[in-house]
């Protein structure tokens, strides 16, 4: 706590009291009671690329996983390791992304996936849908475009799970 003592304009004298205080951590568009989906998987061979989109994601809560290779992706996905969405270049070094992302759907992954690839790869935007993305976003990109497509493609999936409850039958022929 900090007093100070000032004249206004009037040439009247007051004072001021500052009281220095500890603020919550930012809140995120996800702040609710139940847990949402927060793992991303980053699938970039770009390391400047894989910086400004992990550092974009993760200030924004999410957990991030980078590999450089669609090769890499399918033995997480394949090992068990759990994403809520990935992100896919189309331009990788051993399989492209729509490759990867056909791969991804046959190993049964159901989540969401979105293509994040060159402005002058959109005319493969129907090929990405036929892989298996439900989105696409053309670089180079805003930090709000990245943040907003995700957080929407959560949310739009978070709203299509059906909840859990359990239903009590009573057979009420007895």
């Amino acid at each position: 706590m900090q007093a100070c003592a000032k004249q206004n304009i009037l040439g009247l004298r007051y004072t001021s009291t500052i009281h220095r205080v500890s603020l919550p951590k930012f809140q995120t568009p996800f702040s609710r009671e139940e847990p949402l989906d927060r793992r991303v998987l980053l699938i970039e061979d770009n390391p400047l690329d894989q910086l400004l989109a992990a550092t974009i994601l993760r200030k924004n809560g999410y957990v991030v996983k980078i590999v450089d290779d669609g090769l890499d992706a399918l033995e997480q996905v394949a090992g068990g390791e759990v994403f809520d969405i990935i992100l896919v270049d189309y331009e990788l070094p051993t399989l492209n992304g729509i490759e990867v992302t056909q791969e991804l759907r046959t190993l049964g992954f159901r989540r969401s996936i979105v293509a994040v690839s060159a402005g002058s790869e959109a005319e493969l935007i129907n090929d990405w849908r036929d892989a298996g993305c439900c989105d696409f976003l053309a670089k180079p990109y805003l930090p709000r475009q990245l943040r907003e497509l995700v957080n929407h493609t959560l949310m739009r999936r978070s709203a299509r799970r059906p909840l859990a409850f359990t239903l009590k039958y009573t057979d009420l022929r007895t």
